[in-house]
């Protein structure tokens, strides 16, 4: 069973100032993921945060995703190699628990 729960959020609340360099933003993954950090206890768990926009996406686990500010330049969020349009920016978390039986 799958539960989706479409949220929209304000650029200006999940933007800052780009410490490095403060006629630039970046994109605060700790605002993005607010309502559901606000309830974790800890940020180890198995989740994975999957950021996209219409033809792009990339994967983070949580504790990573949220360890760093994510450069926006020219429109785009920077994840390394990958641009993800600001403006189509997608967030899904999700969690995989694999079974392990011994034989």
């Amino acid at each position: 069973m799958t539960t989706v729960r479409p949220r929209s959020i304000s650029r200006s609340r999940v933007t800052v100032i780009d410490p490095g360099d403060p006629d630039r933003e970046c994109l605060d993954p700790n605002q993005l993921l607010d309502q559901l950090l606000s309830n974790l206890r800890n940020l180890d768990v198995p989740l994975v945060v999957s950021i996209s926009d219409n033809s792009t996406q990339v994967q983070y686990p949580l504790k990573t995703f949220t360890s760093k500010l994510w450069p926006i330049r020219e429109g785009d969020v920077i994840f390394g190699l990958k641009r993800i349009k600001f403006r189509e920016i997608k967030a899904e978390i999700k969690f995989n628990i694999e079974v392990e039986s011994e034989t």
